[in-house]
């Protein structure tokens, strides 16, 4: 194994996209982010604000789970999306080993029923 100051552990990743996901009361936002990191000393984070997509938060099960839906089928869809990682970020508490969200705040109704198993649902809408 290399140690922390060799030149084979300096060189973390070369490239990596991931769609960052916003769930909040009042918005919901995707964000396609591209990363790009030589060496531990030259990284950058580009977040493509050209495809960076915000709607209002409905608050019925049905319509939230269709505009989340559709967000990520917009950003999975650009140049070297698909299959890109998703992280969802939301108030409440999330029981990350399952991808459910165990409790949340009154501001987002539409996570009608405890647990609510979103990750599964996405993978479900998403293919």
């Amino acid at each position: 194994m290399s140690s922390p100051t060799s030149p084979a552990s300096s060189v973390l990743l070369q490239q990596a996209k991931a769609i960052g996901l916003d769930i909040g009361g009042t918005k919901l936002l995707s964000a396609p982010m591209d990363f790009e990191c030589l060496n531990a000393e030259n990284a950058s984070l580009d977040l493509l604000d050209a495809h960076v997509r915000r709607v209002p938060t409905p608050h019925e099960t049905d319509a939230f789970l269709d505009a989340l839906t559709e967000l990520l089928r917009g950003a999975l869809a650009g140049p070297g999306f698909v299959g890109t990682p998703i992280g969802i970020a939301s108030a409440g508490v999330i029981d990350a080993e399952r991808g459910g969200v165990l409790g949340s705040t009154g501001n987002l109704p539409a996570f009608s029923y405890n647990p609510f198993p979103l990750a599964k649902i996405l993978s479900a809408r998403l293919g």
